[in-house]
This record gives C-alpha cells, structure tokens and sequence, in this order.
C-alpha cells in the first residue's frame, strides 16, 4: 500500500526532492492527488493480477486549509478533529511544518507528513499524537502543539465504490 502510494502522490518524481511528498494544494501530484488516485491504481494492478485484495473504497482527501493559506494564515489543527478521525476509525494525515521529534527520539520530522492513528488524551486535552511517520513499523508519540505554525490535517474520508 506504502509503494502504490508514494507512485500516486509523486514522491520520487522530484527531479530537485526525491523522496518528498509536496503538500495539498502544490502544483502536480501531492500527498492529496495520491490518496484520491489511490483506488484506481490499486484497481489496475488488481487487473494486472500484482495484487489479490479488493477494495470497497474510493478515498476522499480533505485537507483543513491549503497550502496557501497554511503559509500565509497558519496552518490549522483541532482536537475535535483529530478525536473525531480516530474514533472513526479513520487514520489522518499530518502535514507537519517545523515537527518536532517523538517521545522515543525519532524526528526531528521537519517538514514530513505523518499518520495520525491514536491519541492520549488526559481528559482534558490531548497530550499526545499517536503517529507513524513511514521511517519504521513503530507507534511513535508525538506531543500535541510540537509543529510550527504551518501545519495541517487531512481527513481521508471512505466513499463507497
């Protein structure tokens, strides 16, 4: 899955950045593009007889700003979003601008997209970020606010096929 996303989002194509992934809202495939094309690639190397596993989704990206306005404005993160992703059981993708490191010392992530897919919460607040940031296998925490100013979410939303 990891590999038919990096194809569709374009992140080795970058003659100046290979192994980025441009946020949402670039010019040319960026993380967004990828994940809206992931079921049709995924669905053409099924034709193809490289994979064996049938989809039941069409994904939606939705970014919480665009580039743009996360550069200009800020970027936008809110708890109730990232508690509403993942209690439906939606991983979210965020685009991290100035990251932080993890709990563990992994990072810092920089300007690299992670998967969200928990959170501790203290009830209250969250505290922590439950992350995979595509560099290992592992749970990674990542405390809540450790990102600069530009960072965003993007719901990946399921649409029935």
């Amino acid at each position: 899955m990891v590999d038919i996303l990096h194809h569709t989002m374009g992140t080795f194509d970058k003659e100046d950045n290979p192994g980025w992934t441009y946020w949402c809202g670039y010019p040319g495939s960026d993380a967004c593009d990828g994940i809206e094309s992931f079921a049709s690639e995924y669905q053409r190397l099924k034709d193809q007889g490289i994979v064996s596993w049938s989809l039941v989704n069409n994904y939606d990206a939705q970014p919480t700003c665009t580039l743009g306005l996360c550069w200009e404005f800020g970027g936008y993160i809110n708890e109730d979003d990232v508690i509403e992703e993942v209690n439906s059981y939606r991983p979210a993708l965020l685009q991290l601008k100035d990251g932080g490191s993890a709990t563990d010392g992994q990072g810092p992530y920089e300007n690299h997209s992670v998967v969200i897919t928990g959170y501790v919460w203290d009830g209250y607040d969250i505290q922590y970020l439950v992350i995979h940031s595509g560099w290992d296998m592992y749970d990674h925490y990542l405390a809540w606010g450790n990102w600069g100013s530009g960072t965003h979410l993007v719901k990946i939303i399921p649409e029935k096929r």
